[in-house]
């Protein structure tokens, strides 16, 4: 017997963005807030200055203490560089299972569009793209594929085959009827 004003579960299934595997299991994700993933880019993103930063500041110390010339300096802070802005979120994603520092914060996870772990080669289109359309634009671009894309997914994620899910959730507290 149903009571009336109670709302009905809706099952995964009649969602539009539900997930189902190649072995055809359906997989209850659910994508992470727009919101969310900017908390975290910032998170990442603090990171990823700092260690540019440090990188650069650190290759420029050595580099007047070893007399050494602008050539070796210019290879020294493009090397800082690409370890900054790919190489932190291509390792952090492959070895926390998908997730950086900022989205360990804010308990999300990248995966493929199947549920699956990510792989080298989807983490480096990821970080690459993110060059682009995050750091180069300002996250206009980011921005924009975000908001259009019903799971909040960016072109890196797009060309990648991946996106972001959020693996806590706040627990409702059960209400009595």
């Amino acid at each position: 017997m149903a009571l009336s004003g109670t709302a009905a579960a809706v099952s995964p299934s009649s969602r539009r963005d539900a997930l189902i595997t190649g072995d055809a299991v359906l997989l209850d994700l659910r994508t992470a807030s727009f919101a969310t993933r900017i908390v975290s880019a910032v998170i990442d993103g603090v990171l990823q200055l700092a260690l540019l930063i440090g990188g650069i500041l650190s290759i420029a110390w050595f580099a007047d203490r070893a007399a050494l010339d602008d050539g070796f300096l210019a290879a020294g802070i493009l090397l800082a560089s690409v370890l900054a802005y790919v190489g932190y979120p291509v390792l952090s994603e492959l070895l926390l299972r998908g997730r950086s520092v900022g989205r360990l914060v804010m308990g999300t996870r990248v995966v493929r569009d199947d549920g699956g772990p990510v792989h080298v080669r989807q983490s480096v289109l990821r970080a690459v793209m993110a060059m682009f359309e995050i750091w180069s634009t300002t996250g206009a671009v980011a921005l924009v594929c975000s908001v259009i894309d019903r799971r909040s997914r960016r072109i890196g994620d797009l060309l990648a085959g991946t996106m972001v899910i959020q693996e806590r959730m706040r627990t409702h507290p059960p209400r009595r009827i």
